[in-house]
């Protein structure tokens, strides 16, 4: 008989809660959409996903958290490891190691086009979600400030972090725009590299381009 190791079974307990909070948030997101926050219960979420209301209170202190979903909770301790364990580069690379951070937190939280779409529609349907995601979206530009902060050494208000943090918040956003677009099939990660090559070119064009335009 084979008996699972304590480091298996907080594994397998780790990846239940994972898809337990998932479920949750998309199945709100879609609930939302279809018929706005009023339009649906604590217990009709939760009897749609199969889970009692105990467990959505374990994850989630309302409806509302449930729609914006993710927390720090999520945030992949293996990928902020990996990020600090690169030491202090001078301000160089931040824009794609800071882009692989973010694609490992939405690996983790199991980014899709459907779920992606169902969020985009649970905003609209109610636009105070907006302000909360704006909230969020903040927050989580402090919290990469001062992981890059940690890193290289400098101030959280550093200008290269800042840059670095404001260009990479861009291309995930325009990568999100493409990723839930009518009849898109690239992966996410591949609209993020394809963005991010875009940012080169833009910010540090080909020199035998500049030259031609000097020339000009």
């Amino acid at each position: 008989m084979h008996y699972m190791t304590e480091s298996a079974a907080t594994g397998v307990r780790e990846r239940r809660m994972i898809e337990t909070r998932r479920a949750l948030t998309d199945t709100a997101r879609r609930l939302t959409a279809q018929r706005g926050f009023s339009g649906f219960t604590v217990e009709e979420l939760c009897e749609a996903v199969g889970v009692s209301r105990r467990t959505f209170f374990n994850y989630f202190r309302s409806k509302d958290d449930a729609v914006v979903g993710y927390g720090a909770d999520e945030v992949d301790d293996e990928a902020v490891a990996e990020f600090l364990a690169r030491g202090p580069s001078g301000g160089r690379n931040l824009v794609p190691e800071l882009l692989e951070f973010s694609l490992a937190h939405m690996r983790r939280i199991g980014l899709t086009p459907q779920a992606a779409a169902d969020f985009i529609a649970a905003i609209e349907r109610e636009p105070e979600l907006m302000h909360r995601m704006m909230r969020e979206g903040g927050e989580r530009e402090r919290q990469l400030a001062e992981l890059v902060a940690e890193r290289e050494g400098f101030a959280a208000d550093h200008p290269a972090g800042r840059v670095a943090i404001s260009i990479t918040m861009a291309i995930i956003r325009t990568s999100g725009e493409r990723f839930v677009s009518p009849g898109n099939t690239a992966a996410f990660d591949d609209l993020v590299e394809e963005s991010l090559t875009a940012a080169r070119g833009v910010i540090a064009p080909d020199p035998a381009i500049s030259q031609r335009q000097e020339s000009l």
